[in-house]
Parts: C-alpha cells; sequence; structure tokens
C-alpha cells in the first residue's frame, strides 16, 4: 500500500509592487532603437513603438510575475501608502535594444525589497539575449519580448526562492 503524501505547502498571497523602472535616457522615445555598436545606436524614421516602452516594459513585465509568482498580485509603482505591497522589486534597465547583427539585449540591475520589515532581501544584474533574426521590427520586438520574459522568470526564481 502506498503511503499517501501531505498536500504541498500552500503559500501565502503577496502583493508584489513594481517599480520604479528607470530606463536610460536614449530609450526615453517613441523611435525603435538599434545598437550599431557598444558606442553607438541609430534611431529608427519608420518603426515606433505601439506604446511608450516605459509602460509597455512594465505592463509586461508585471504580466509575467503575476504568472510566474504563485498567489502573488503586482501593483505598479507608485502605490498609496496606506496599501504597501509586501515586497519591493526595483528594476534600472541600462540596455534594451537589438544589435544590427540582430542580437536582443536586456541588461538591468534589480533589487527585491520587504517593505514591511524595511529590508533588502536581493541585489544582482541581469543581461539577457535573444536572437532577433531578421532586422524586420516584428521579430525585433519579439526577441525583446522574450528578453522580458527571461528577465521575469529570473525574478520569480528569485522571490519564490525567498518566500520558501
Amino acid at each position: 500500500m502506498n503511503a499517501s503524501r501531505p498536500p504541498p505547502a500552500l503559500l501565502t498571497p503577496i502583493q508584489l509592487g513594481l517599480g520604479p523602472i528607470r530606463f536610460p535616457d536614449y530609450l526615453d522615445r517613441l523611435e525603435v532603437v538599434t545598437r550599431i555598436d557598444e558606442n553607438r545606436v541609430a534611431i529608427s524614421e519608420t518603426d515606433r513603438w505601439a506604446a511608450p516602452l516605459d509602460s509597455a516594459f512594465a505592463r509586461v513585465l508585471a504580466q509575467d510575475l503575476s504568472t510566474r509568482v504563485p498567489d502573488s498580485h503586482v501593483v505598479h509603482y507608485p502605490w498609496y501608502n496606506d496599501r504597501t505591497p509586501d515586497f519591493q522589486i526595483v528594476v534600472d534597465v541600462q540596455r534594451f535594444d537589438v544589435t544590427i547583427q540582430g542580437l536582443a539585449n536586456l541588461q538591468a540591475s534589480w533589487t527585491i525589497r520587504d517593505l514591511k520589515a524595511k529590508a533588502f532581501l536581493y541585489s544582482t544584474t541581469s543581461d539577457v539575449k535573444e536572437s532577433g533574426g531578421d532586422l524586420k521590427s516584428a521579430g525585433q520586438a519579439a526577441a525583446l519580448s522574450r528578453t522580458i520574459a527571461d528577465f521575469s522568470s529570473q525574478i520569480a526564481f528569485r522571490m519564490n526562492k525567498l518566500r520558501q
């Protein structure tokens, strides 16, 4: 006779505060940016983001995190003092672009803070690369979206470890 296993421990629902998310000045535009080399970028004359990059990035990252961190609800920065999240994820994007060779790159430093205990829990830098294939804007956008998905997986992994 097989002994039955106890049910997995249930996690207490948490609220994740996402932000602030900071971007370098060269990305503060609606035009798509392509990296020519380490020190030069090209601003597209024809390709545009469908929405401001900072808000679109935050929305996609929040959606990804909410699916990867069980029993979580993600709120965007700023939040009201009477509704302080349990944890805060601060992101400082250094790079979010595609090279002329078609390689999408997201480099960002990020920190997780426990807002209730007022403590820093974790801090690191991520460097995520994805092949974008050709230089068509749809391929670039898809590759950049995959970098956000990979980035959110890294944050979710750490957040889930901290909750154990």
